[in-house]
């Protein structure tokens, strides 16, 4: 970071696109959804606070995965976008019954 150079931001369309999601659905046909960047913004910007009550600074914590599109929005753009501190933690499947004595038996682990 010490060596990173600070950059302008660059003023979009409210109608930008900010992603396009690909979901292949039950169809097995690849089919996109996009998201445009001004109403989406407001309303995560708005829901962190609104729904969830979080104020500007605070450390927040979503279980989601990341690549999902609850994952991106609550890990990523609504944290950062309302000024919260995310917090990010990638596991195997595997580990979630790692602690949980009884509800998952194997050797290996």
């Amino acid at each position: 970071m010490s060596s990173a150079c600070p950059h302008d931001c660059v003023s979009v369309p409210a109608h930008h696109p900010l992603y396009v999601l690909y979901t292949s659905g039950t169809t097995g046909t690849p089919k996109g959804v996009m998201r445009d960047t001004g109403g989406y913004a407001v309303m995560l910007n708005w829901t962190m606070y609104s729904i969830y009550g979080l104020n500007p600074g605070e450390v927040w914590w979503a279980a989601s995965d990341l690549g999902w599109v609850v994952g991106h929005s609550y890990i990523c753009y609504g944290p950062l976008l309302h000024g919260n501190t995310t917090v990010v933690y990638e596991m195997g499947w595997f580990e979630c019954f790692r602690n949980s004595p009884g509800s998952f038996t194997h050797n290996s682990l």
